[in-house]
């Protein structure tokens, strides 16, 4: 099971940072690319699962920290076919 991402971006941007999010087709995780402003550009990639709090809240959790957007996404699917396996 390979998971799908949507081809376009949702971009934040501040004076701070740069924000561009891609959601999977099923909206259970996300990979966010960040560029800092005042580091020099500097850009990671977070690979994110949602996860409901106690008091019914959904959050976003990050995962793991990549260098390409590609790394991210496969640390998404490694996670989806892990949770897929011990349900």
């Amino acid at each position: 099971m390979a998971l799908k991402f949507r081809k376009r971006a949702v971009v934040e941007e501040t004076d701070l940072y740069r924000r561009r999010s891609w959601d999977s087709r099923d909206g259970r995780f996300s990979v966010s690319e960040f560029t800092r402003h005042l580091e020099g550009n500097q850009r990671v990639f977070y690979a994110e699962v949602l996860c409901r709090l106690p008091d019914g809240r959904d959050v976003w959790d990050v995962i793991s920290c990549h260098r390409t957007r590609r790394a991210a996404e496969k640390a998404c699917e490694q996670l989806a076919k892990r949770k897929l396996v011990n349900s």
